[in-house]
């Protein structure tokens, strides 16, 4: 389970100065200074946080009947008898999360959430409970659907899809199903399937041969077996977990779709041995937004880790790999196929440590962001220490390569070297903050155009505005008024180097091409184009290489400007088949009247902020050109600011075009909402309101 570490530096004796918020939302921890309280709201999360305290300070709240509270060691002087927890996380598998207390001479008090129910009270199992342990030969089926005939599977009756729960201890059997259905549409959902011991071929929290499979689990802690997944869905899977902490076996999905999409599936492994392949999700049309969990110390230097595969030319994007391991780290063959990997440290990380092996074959991080957490208590590191995150045979740099990397405090340095990618330490909590580079500053107001530049090409295009052409990172380009032809970011000519982490600004004035970062020979990484007012004419792009590799880039657009002719970019690399163009991402923070822009393409993700006043029947983004990409890797859903007022049913237009069309179907939750993304008409991407907060 994905874990955040909230550590709160507060000591005994602190003066008042003030409330501060720390906001993990749907759930809150509120910290008063002045009152001395912590108030914890809404943690349905039910991840993990540290919260260090004098003992002189309370929690706030009501305990519910189902949290169990360890009392304090020594007497310890907080009060934890006043923690609530509301709304809490509405999946059906039990999960654990604990909230500590430190008081100020070392005692501590944990308080431990053990159910995970949307009420109080978990709902009594709504389905079959079968258990085998190899004896009672009764509760075994021949193969479903006439497939043969000699009673070895397990599974429950084919009119039970739902809420079932299947376990196998002992014994030798085929196929092991939480819920199995042959109805069309028919979705198998919320099934749980458990492995402790015996052999069998195949064990799926649930399988649909003719509709979804959806939120079923699969866990294997012992015995042998050739094959798990969470659940199996002739048209999508989606939520599944496949959970393996002992035991002997070959494949691991999370999710796997017959024909359709394979969305938000889970592998979790931390023991056991996994002699092939471990996919979050996989199937013939997109395996997007499935995450890959390794801990523990698990054999799985024969397996090769990817987050999706996609088997007929679908994306495989969105998915991410979580590694909470302590030195010598865990092996794998290869990985791959992931656009995140977070690191979490252990509480005794310390220098030289390794984390991840890949044995074999090549570890492609040219499309991935790294990023680094804490797994428990923070560690003792200082600057200067070095951490190997992955240690590979063949290694490409990741997104972020030769950037700080910056959690609780401490400060990292991630790089590649030699194969190895390494998180080195910059600064440590008790370190002043590491200053940020910076490139120049340009501001164009209109009212001086001795700023302007020729073209830095010879190409005869007309006025530039850009910084030296020795200045190629970090630089900040604004234009709040005039006219100006072509504004850059950075720009260089010289073989082989890179604009990178520039940012560009119009919130006013008129420009007909705008360029993030322009390298003629070189990449364009990590630079930002924000229009946020004014006119753009042409051409908006986050970053172009005319030879080499564009990603990473992003485009945000906010307020009301005129784009209504100009077409927009995330990455261009007009050799495409031979450089890469990963990690585009374009924002909309469009107010509830929209946008309108010409075109708009060469994004692997597109995240709406919705406004706060979004109401049934908007429409955000008009695309009117006849360049509409049709395929996004990721769309995504979030708050520009607060939360609406939106209600079940409720629909809007993301993407308005009468050309080209977007990503297929899809669910997006966010603090409490979740939204149906789908097309109409082919070219209109709209989103429906299924759940409020």
């Amino acid at each position: 389970m994905l874990k955040k570490i909230l550590y709160l530096a507060i000591f005994a004796g602190l003066t008042a100065v003030g409330c501060k918020d720390y906001d993990y939302m749907p759930g809150v921890i509120k910290v008063n200074v002045a009152d001395k309280t912590i108030v914890l709201t809404n943690v349905d999360d039910f991840n993990e946080f540290d919260v260090s305290c004098p003992m002189s300070w309370v929690v706030t709240g009501t305990v519910p009947s189902w949290l169990g509270v360890d009392p304090p060691k020594g007497g310890a002087g907080i009060t934890p008898t006043t923690l609530t927890i509301k709304e809490a996380h509405t999946g059906d598998v039990p999960r654990t999360a604990i909230l500590r207390f430190m008081a100020a001479n070392g005692d501590k008090v944990a308080v431990t959430v053990t159910q995970n129910p949307s009420d109080p009270t978990p709902p009594a199992p709504l389905g079959e409970v079968i258990v085998y342990d190899g004896s009672n030969h009764e509760v075994l089926k021949p193969g479903p659907f006439g497939w043969w005939d000699d009673e070895n599977c397990l599974y429950p009756s084919l009119t039970s899809w739902t809420y079932n729960q299947v376990s196998l201890t002992g014994g030798t059997v085929i196929f092991v199903y939480g819920g199995l259905a042959n109805a069309e549409g028919a979705t198998v959902a919320h099934n749980t399937v458990t492995m402790s011991g015996g052999e069998a071929s195949d064990l799926t929290g649930g399988w649909s041969l003719n509709g979804d499979a959806a939120n079923n689990s699969a866990h294997m802690s012992g015995g042998n077996l050739q094959h798990i997944d969470g659940g199996t869905g002739f048209r999508d899977a989606i939520g599944n977990r496949a959970i393996v902490s002992g035991g002997e076996v070959f494949s691991v999905y999370g999710g796997y779709s017959m024909s359709g999409d394979a969305t938000g599936n889970h592998v979790i492994i931390s023991g056991g041995t996994v002699f092939g392949l471990v996919c979050g999700g996989g199937g013939p049309g997109s395996a997007t937004g499935n995450t890959v969990s390794l801990s523990g110390t698990p054999n799985l230097s024969n397996a090769g880790i990817t987050g999706g595969r996609s088997f007929a030319g679908g994306a495989a994007t969105g998915n991410t790999l979580e590694v909470t391991v302590q030195h010598p780290g865990v092996e794998a063959k290869t990985i791959g196929n992931f656009d995140k990997a977070v690191f979490y440290l252990p509480h005794n990380a310390a220098d030289g440590d390794v984390l991840l092996k890949v044995s074999a074959g090549w570890s492609d991080l040219s499309g991935v962001t790294i990023d680094i957490d804490f797994a428990d208590i923070i560690p003792s590191l200082k600057v200067g220490d070095m951490i190997t995150l992955i240690d590979s045979h063949s290694l490409d740099a990741p997104l972020n390569n030769n950037q700080i990397v910056s959690k609780n405090g401490y400060s990292f340095l991630v790089f590649t070297e030699d194969d190895k990618l390494y998180a080195q330490v910059t600064a440590t909590p008790s370190d002043p903050t590491p200053p940020t580079p910076s490139g120049e500053i340009i501001v164009y107001d209109g009212s001086k155009p001795d700023m302007l530049k020729p073209d830095p090409f010879g190409w005869g295009s007309g006025v530039w505005l850009y910084p030296s052409m020795t200045s190629l990172a970090y630089n900040q380009v604004s234009v709040t008024g005039g006219f100006v032809e072509n504004v850059c970011g950075g720009v260089t000519d010289v073989e082989g180097a890179t604009v990178a982490h520039n940012t560009v600004t119009v919130s006013g004035g008129e420009a007909e091409f705008v360029y993030g970062g322009y390298s003629m020979f070189g990449d364009a990484t990590g630079n930002h184009v924000i229009i946020s007012g004014g006119a753009v004419t042409s051409i908006v792009m986050g970053g172009i290489s005319d030879s080499g590799n564009a990603s990473g880039n992003k485009v945000t657009l906010s307020g009301t400007p005129d784009l209504s002719r100009a077409g927009i970019f995330g990455g261009v690399s007009p050799l495409e088949d031979w450089y890469v163009k990963t990690g585009n991402i374009l924002e909309v923070r469009a107010p509830r009247t929209g946008m309108e822009v010409r075109d708009i393409g060469e994004f692997n993700k597109v995240v709406f902020y919705l406004p706060h006043d979004v109401a049934h029947g908007d429409v955000l983004l008009r695309v009117s050109g006849t360049w509409m990409m049709e395929y996004f890797g990721v769309i995504d859903i979030d708050f520009a600011d607060a939360l609406p007022s939106l209600k079940v049913g409720d629909s809007f237009i993301l993407f308005y075009s009468e050309w080209g069309g977007t990503q297929g179907e899809m669910t997006i939750s966010k603090n409490g909402y979740t939204f149906f993304v789908g097309k109409e008409d082919f070219y209109h991407t709209y989103a429906v309101v299924m759940a409020i907060p």
